[in-house]
């Protein structure tokens, strides 16, 4: 499988071989060329104790929980393999400057859910200052197209700073 793999992306870059073993066969280049598109839809404040926060169960502390909705193009049966998620305390920072951290999607599908957790502890960004912190996120599809455009930003000025259990919220 992973030998077909290898022929498949090498005809993604045009490269294509002469002669395969027996059990490969050439490839075409891929259809895919549009990038996919993802967006953070919301980000919560959750504590050690709320249901599925794996990120504070560990370390009994409170947690950055961000879930969102990544699509790649249906058309050319394209699906998102992959979604990062950046917190930074600007909404126009150099793409060079943001920290990208990956993402739990919940299937490789054309458009899957993804949410991406992290401990206050560990967050780069100064976590008491929440109005001035957002969320962005960047896709990418099976074919490694990448979402170019900076998805976002998700303003975080609607989080408290105190901890808010997500079923009072």
């Amino acid at each position: 499988a992973i030998q077909q793999a290898t022929v498949n992306l090498f005809a993604d870059m045009l490269i294509f071989g002469a002669t395969l073993q027996s059990n490969l066969v050439n490839s075409t280049p891929s259809i895919d060329s549009d990038p996919p598109t993802s967006e953070v839809v919301e980000c919560k404040i959750t504590s050690a104790e709320d249901e599925g926060n794996a990120a504070s169960k560990e370390n009994d502390e409170e947690s950055l929980v961000c879930v969102g909705i990544a699509s790649d193009v249906e058309s050319t049966g394209g699906s998102i393999a992959a979604v990062e998620v950046a917190i930074a305390n600007t909404s126009t920072p150099l793409h060079g400057n943001l920290i990208w951290h990956p993402s739990h999607i919940d299937a490789v599908n054309a458009t899957t859910a993804f949410t991406y957790a992290i401990a206050k502890s560990t967050l780069e960004a100064d976590i008491a200052d929440f109005p001035n912190l957002y969320a962005f996120s960047r896709a990418v599809d099976d074919s490694g197209n990448l979402q170019q455009v900076l998805a976002g930003p998700r303003p975080l000025e609607h989080i408290p700073t105190k901890r808010i259990p997500l079923d009072e919220l």
